[in-house]
């Protein structure tokens, strides 16, 4: 069975399908229309602010790219994209920022959505003269110049930079070198490995020396070890830690073991509360014998050993006295370097006497400086007094149950070789031959040396106000040194 349309149904089917075509045909004109215009009107008034000086064109388009949504495209073998310009823009068109920065390079744009395109061009296109002001073309300016040291040797591979810029280059085996500057006014960084690195104004110069002066930091990196060899620190195989004079002097301590404890890693210095001139004990990484005296490592001074142990003040005894010991003797202002190895495999050339480590001390051999005579003066002035003294007892005097005559002080008196104060009661009228009395010949009771003659009794009294601490109630130590 056929199926039969009607003349009139199949005319208004045939309407409804053009009505569909042309109604999509026109909607996509229209949103096409508003994409162009809507490119056109971002372009059109897209305003940025700059303010640019002696940079390159390739930080002014990045600059540009940030503040907005354009993108740049060119061929960098058609763009000099390193030279460098300025820009002064106060809200102004971006197009316009173009203009008054290509206006002198011979280079065209197009603006492609939201995408510029750069591109070579033989005529450069006219702007207004009010424009082309704003922008400033940097010429630029070549240097010759040759990097050397204090000696005039010459280094090869030295980097000379421009100041502020990644404009560089090397010298060559001769020390010679070649850049172009962005202006006679520029400034050359010169670095070398070892060397301290120099800051070089041109000044409008054309040829330029530069000599370059060796590193106090690289030089502090070579140390002496035993029997005063130098090594670079890098290169040992066991631990040890430099103090230069600067550290050694700072603290101004007179005693030169008080003035570098905690500056050393596992050097334990025990201070002694003598005060001036007492002595102080030394260990590297703890002691590891019962003896005081055995765990001091071995000085060394300019290649000859001292000793450093402590004499007296050992708990063995009444009558010890803190002497000090070598080391304090040595001025801290004469050090021009200590190196402390550390176990026995630092010092093993020194033997069996360095199995606690080794102190190596340098001290200033008065070189000169830079061929200059220079004379350095340091003093100083340190003052004790005594926090508290013992209290004496003035009631009786030297002797044995009460009973005391001098002679000789060896006992061939009464009582006279005893150093206790159980003698007879001071200060009751009672006259007794002293030490200090007169004999019949002018000499004194102490002087039986050389006198045989009876001494003269004398009144048995106290003296409250002369003890034997007296003269150290208060100690003064000045230290004036010179190199």
């Amino acid at each position: 069975m056929k199926n039969l349309i009607k003349p009139g149904r199949k005319f208004r089917f045939r309407l409804q399908y053009d009505l569909k075509m042309k109604l999509t045909t026109l909607l996509l004109l229209i949103v096409s229309l508003f994409q162009i215009h809507a490119n056109e009107t971002y372009g059109q008034k897209t305003k940025i602010t700059l303010n640019l000086e002696n940079v390159s064109v390739e930080s002014v388009l990045n600059r540009i790219e940030s503040l907005t949504e354009f993108k740049f495209m060119y061929n960098d073998k058609e763009l000099d994209y390193k030279k460098i310009v300025s820009v002064d823009a106060d809200k102004e068109l971006v197009t316009t920022i173009l203009d008054r920065i290509f206006s002198k390079m011979h280079i065209a744009y197009e603006v492609l959505d939201k995408q510029i395109v750069l591109k070579h061009e033989k005529v450069a296109s006219a702007i207004k003269i009010d424009d082309l002001e704003k922008v400033e073309v940097v010429p630029q300016f070549q240097v010759n110049g040759t990097v050397v040291d204090i000696d005039g040797n010459l280094l090869p591979g030295a980097n000379v930079l421009e100041k502020g810029t990644t404009n560089g280059t090397q010298s060559d085996f001769d020390g010679n070198f070649t850049l172009s500057l962005n202006g006679q006014n520029a400034i050359l960084v010169v670095s070398y490995i070892g060397y301290t690195t120099k800051e070089v104004a041109v000044n409008g110069q054309a040829n330029v020396s530069i000599t370059l002066e060796e590193s106090a930091t690289g030089l502090s990196e070579v140390v002496v070890t035993a029997l005063g060899i130098k090594r670079e620190k890098k290169s040992l195989g066991y631990a040890s830690q430099e103090l230069d004079a600067d550290q050694v002097s700072s603290s101004r301590e007179p005693n030169l073991l008080n003035g570098i404890s905690g500056k050393v890693a596992g050097l334990q210095i025990t201070n002694s509360p003598s005060g001036l001139g007492g002595s102080a004990r030394v260990s590297i990484r703890g002691d590891a014998s019962l003896n005081i005296n055995g765990n001091s490592p071995l000085f060394i001074v300019d290649g000859t050993p001292i000793s450093n142990e402590i004499v007296g003040s050992n708990g063995s005894g009444t009558q010890d006295v803190d002497y000090g010991n070598g080391a304090s003797e040595i001025n801290p202002e004469n050090i021009e370097s200590i190196n402390v190895l550390k176990g026995p495999a630092a010092a093993a050339l020194y033997g069996a006497r360095a199995a606690n480590g080794a102190i190596i001390i340098t001290t200033k051999k008065g070189t000169s400086k830079k061929g200059q005579l220079g004379i350095s003066i340091n003093s100083g002035l340190s003052m004790e007094s005594v926090l508290l003294l013992p209290d004496w007892q003035n009631e009786y005097g030297q002797g044995n149950n009460q009973q005391f005559a001098f002679v000789d002080g060896s006992g061939s008196g009464i009582a006279d070789g005893v150093d206790e104060s159980w003698g007879p009661r001071l200060d009751t009228g009672l006259m007794i031959p002293q030490f200090d009395s007169p004999r019949a010949d002018g000499t004194r009771g102490g002087d039986y040396l050389v006198s045989n003659s009876p001494i003269t009794p004398t009144p048995w009294v106290s003296s409250p106000d002369n003890t034997c601490f007296d003269p150290y109630k208060t100690r003064v130590l000045f230290r004036i040194s010179t190199d």
